[in-house]
């Protein structure tokens, strides 16, 4: 599918979906707050499942419109949450997930820029992140919304690369926040003097010595207030987005970068473990699984 088409078809499938996940199972259980789900695994326990789809596929249930994008969708009390692209506009909004009916949608201004490459889309790229009463976006543009989630009122705000000097993304920003605690930890990063290829570093900058000050390659927030709580290392990332883990009773989030894998600490982003791969544009989030790390 090329770019410039509505991905109406994509987004009904998801939501087709996740309506029959709804109908299924009581509300516990179905809930998808953020990417990849409870464990960032794409998975979820059910039972009771058909093997197969019946002849015709499933029911269709409802259809509607919207823009175009990569966001997926999250799940939280009978409401649907996504991010899509609306001419200059990024639009964060809540559907009924039994109707599809809008109830509420919030616009904010997303110009893209021409000289970046589109050649992928212009987002958003990011999935939304629901947390207690709060839904969090992180637009094309590296600006951080936290709404409420159920009147979809602004709460704060911050732009990552006006207040904070952080990287703009040759694709726009991909990452999709993490909740720990009453913490928002997001990916960041500062600025980099030469990008080539997909995301690739010169080998000047990649040998730079990583100083405290420009420690930002994630972030914390107070999920409250959007204020700073910590801000932590210099290594170069792409878009992969992070994993919270426990391995032997300590928390990690843990990280795919260019350069390599890293833990830290959640409480203060401390540097726990850096294991080196070939350097690379590495987009996928890892997977945790009996005890093991998996990237590509």
């Amino acid at each position: 599918m090329k770019y410039g088409t509505k991905l109406t078809d994509w987004y009904c499938v998801s939501w087709l979906a996740t309506i029959a996940f709804v109908a299924l199972f009581d509300e516990t259980k179905a809930q998808w707050q953020q990417w990849g789900g409870s464990n960032r695994d794409f998975t979820v326990e059910a039972t009771g499942l058909a093997d197969k789809w019946p002849e015709g596929g499933p029911r269709k249930l409802w259809k509607r419109e919207l823009g175009d994008g990569y966001s997926s969708i999250v799940v939280d009390g009978g409401l649907l949450y996504t991010m899509y692209r609306a001419g200059s506009e990024q639009a964060s909004v809540a559907l009924d997930v039994l109707t599809g009916r809008t109830v509420w949608e919030q616009r904010n201004p997303s110009p893209y820029d021409p000289s970046k490459d589109a050649e992928i889309g212009r987002g958003p790229n990011s999935t939304p992140l629901i947390s207690g009463n709060r839904i969090f976006t992180i637009g094309t543009q590296s600006v951080i919304h936290c709404f409420d989630k159920q009147t979809g009122k602004i709460l704060w705000r911050r732009d990552l690369v006006d207040e904070l000097g952080a990287r703009v993304f040759r694709y726009g920003y991909g990452s999709s926040p993490l909740a720990y605690k009453e913490l928002l930890i997001a990916v960041v990063d500062r600025p980099r003097r030469e990008l080539v290829g997909h995301g690739q570093e010169t080998i000047l900058e990649a040998g730079e010595a990583r100083s405290v000050g420009q420690a930002r390659t994630l972030m914390a927030f107070d999920q409250r207030s959007g204020e700073i709580v910590w801000s932590s290392q210099d290594f170069i990332v792409d878009h992969s987005s992070p994993l919270l883990l426990n391995f032997r009773g300590e928390d990690q989030i843990v990280l795919y970068l260019n350069e390599g894998i890293v833990a830290v600490a959640p409480d203060n982003g401390q540097l726990l473990w850096h294991y080196e791969v070939e350097r690379h544009g590495h987009d996928m989030t890892p997977l945790w699984l009996d005890g093991d790390i998996v990237v590509t």
